[in-house]
C-alpha cells in the first residue's frame, strides 16, 4: 500500500481493511519519512513501513517478515521506537535516572539500577 496523505485517507483505509480482514498483512511503502508516519500506520493496523528510498534493498525481507506475522520497521526506526517506549515506561514508573557527576575515571552509580551496577565515565580503569 502506498501512503498518500490526503486528509488522513490512508490511515482510514488501513483501519477499515483491518476491521474487515484482521489477518491481512499490510506493508506501507512510502516516500514520507518514517520518523513521522511509521508508528502511526502500525497503530492503525499496518504490519510494516518501508520508505521508497530503501525499498529495493529491503522489500523482499519486509514482505517475508509481515507474511510470517511479524512487524517490519527499519533498524533505525525500531531503535527510535524502542527508546521512546523505554523512556515512557521509566517515566510511568517514576524511576529516576539521574546520575551523580563523574570526574575523570571515577565510577558513577545510577539511581534505580540494581545494586552493584555502575557506569564508567568513558575512561578505562
Amino acid at each position: 500500500m502506498d501512503l498518500k496523505l490526503v486528509d488522513g485517507e490512508a490511515f482510514e483505509l488501513i483501519t477499515a481493511l483491518q476491521r474487515q480482514c484482521p489477518e491481512l498483512p499490510i506493508l506501507v511503502l512510502s516516500q514520507y519519512d518514517e520518523k513521522f508516519y511509521a508508528s502511526r500506520v502500525l497503530q492503525v493496523g499496518a504490519r510494516g513501513y518501508l520508505m521508497k528510498e530503501t525499498a529495493t534493498e529491503h522489500l523482499l525481507g519486509a514482505i517475508r517478515m509481515i507474511m510470517d506475522g511479524k512487524l517490519y520497521l527499519s533498524p533505525a526506526m525500531t531503535a527510535r521506537l524502542l527508546q521512546k517506549s523505554l523512556a515512557a515506561e521509566a517515566k510511568r514508573k517514576g524511576e529516576s535516572r539521574h546520575q551523580r557527576s563523574a570526574v575523570g575515571g571515577q565510577k558513577t552509580e545510577v539511581e534505580g539500577q540494581p545494586s552493584g551496577v555502575r557506569l564508567h565515565s568513558g575512561k578505562r580503569e
